[in-house]
């Protein structure tokens, strides 16, 4: 058996293996994640004309396409929404492996694919319903058509991308500038830079539209993201060291990206220019995000496929230093080997608030459908079932300004799923958790019924008003 064919059955196996751990996480019962379960419940607003479901305008909207197009089909969205996040994850893998065989050669490319393979922040969020990955995938394909010179579909997968997550305009920054370089240097021609914006543009086109005739405005919901990313990413404020430490905490085996990324720039220029290409995709992610000031581990997926390759080209350059030396080789394969060994951390092994939302979803399924004066603090509330939110109290922001409107409101509230929990006060705005409370009491002075769900200091409540009958009726329901 040679050595290619002995490659090809362990890259198999472990392909195999990965893709088994991705499908076994995601058909295990667990809670989703609030983006997912908005996701969700926008593919359904998209999918029944408006009729069930909720919407932030806020938000791309490829993910919410394909999650709706999967509830429309009749599948269960949620288990065949993560089998296909699952398999996206693989084919990341697939081309990550291509673009360090275009780099690096196969070898390298190999160690890349598995380095990625075995990234713990890559595995956890790996069939997860949110666009990191997807995104990922879309832009990685752009990279990989660029470095082949197939400019017009480079810059469709680069539109799909942004269409898919707004911050991939990092990497369309970054190929934009590398296009514009090789046309300045003669390696491109002014035709190629049209064919890329055309097929840019081609994704992006319907979707400004819709927004033009939706706010008046095509960019309006990129720019409303930098708003609410703004004014309410405070809890998830990080410092700029943030994805270094965490990164290097998580998966220690990415220290040797350091080597790769000097080794692109002290090679001579003709054999380190397509080295530096990765190089520069890398350095102005990993800039971007540290300078963003809401900052989470699954965000740092984004840097992954890129720290894998350069990760990779580093070790083979330290093994081929020590080659020749073989105490120094022994220890170098046993310090990979225990770097490569995944650090489980807190942040990853548990997904925030654990709460049981089953009463919610029961009280709807009680109902039949709730599609008329809906108010919820949580999306997950409405995950089950089929109901239609007309206000949700959460978005696009929480504080005393928005808790007035909506204790003026209250008289368009027919049903209301309601935590305080949900609905964090920021830090400075001191009077916020006074009126957040006043306004439970508002919505209760005028509840014909009051369902109490779980124990404090996160009790829950579905509250159902009438006017016209001031009294409370409390109808305990559920731990």
């Amino acid at each position: 058996m040679n050595n290619e064919v002995k490659s090809r059955i362990i890259a198999g196996i472990a392909l195999i293996s990965v893709l088994s751990y991705l499908l076994w996480y995601a058909i295990r019962p667990h809670q989703l994640w609030w983006d997912e379960a908005v996701y969700v419940l926008m593919g359904k607003y998209l999918f029944s004309g408006g009729s069930f479901g909720l919407w932030e305008g806020a938000r791309p909207l490829v993910m919410p396409l394909l999650l709706g197009a999967i509830w429309k089909a009749g599948f269960p969205v949620i288990i065949t929404g993560k089998i296909a996040a699952s398999l996206i994850s693989l084919c990341i893998v697939a081309v990550v492996f291509l673009l360090a065989e275009e780099w690096f050669g196969k070898p390298q490319a190999i160690l890349a694919a598995l380095f990625l393979l075995t990234s713990w922040p890559f595995l956890f969020f790996g069939s997860t319903l949110m666009t990191e990955h997807l995104s990922m995938l879309f832009s990685l394909i752009a990279v990989w058509l660029f470095l082949k010179k197939r400019w017009f579909f480079a810059g469709f997968f680069l539109g799909m991308g942004f269409a898919t997550r707004f911050t991939q305009v990092f990497i369309a920054a970054s190929l934009g500038a590398l296009a514009l370089l090789a046309w300045h240097r003669k390696k491109a021609s002014t035709k190629n830079l049209i064919a890329a914006c055309v097929g840019l543009l081609l994704p992006l086109f319907p979707y400004l539209m819709v927004n033009a005739l939706l706010y008046q405005n095509p960019l309006y919901p990129f720019f409303y993201q930098i708003e609410i990313t703004q004014t309410t990413s405070w809890p998830y404020i990080e410092p700029f060291w943030f994805y270094a430490k965490e990164i290097i905490l998580l998966t220690p085996l990415y220290l040797f990206a350091l080597l790769g990324f000097g080794a692109s720039f002290w090679k001579a220029k003709k054999e380190a220019s397509k080295y530096r290409v990765i190089a520069l995709i890398t350095a102005v992610l990993f800039t971007a995000y540290s300078l963003i000031g809401h900052k989470e581990v699954r965000f740092a997926t984004q840097l992954l496929p890129y720290l894998s390759i350069l990760s990779a080209h580093g070790i083979t350059i330290a093994y081929s230093t020590i080659q020749k030396r073989g105490a120094a080789k022994i220890s170098f394969v046993v310090v990979i080997f225990i770097f490569w060994i995944p650090v489980a951390d807190d942040i990853l092994l548990v997904r925030g608030h654990q709460q049981d939302y089953s009463a919610y979803w029961e009280y709807i399924h009680e109902k039949g459908n709730i599609t008329d004066g809906l108010w919820i603090s949580n999306p997950l509330y409405m995950l089950e079932g089929e109901a239609k939110a007309d206000r949700l109290m959460y978005y696009p922001r929480l504080d005393s300004e928005r808790i007035e409107t909506l204790t003026q409101e209250i008289p368009q509230a027919k049903t209301v799923f309601i935590s305080l929990c949900d609905m964090p006060c920021p830090p400075n705005d001191f009077s916020c958790p006074a009126k957040k409370k006043g306004l439970l009491e508002s919505l209760k002075e005028s509840a014909k019924a009051i369902r109490e769900i779980g124990e404090e200091p996160c009790r829950g409540y579905i509250i159902e008003r009438q006017l016209a009958l001031p009294h409370l009726d409390k109808i305990p329901y559920g731990k």
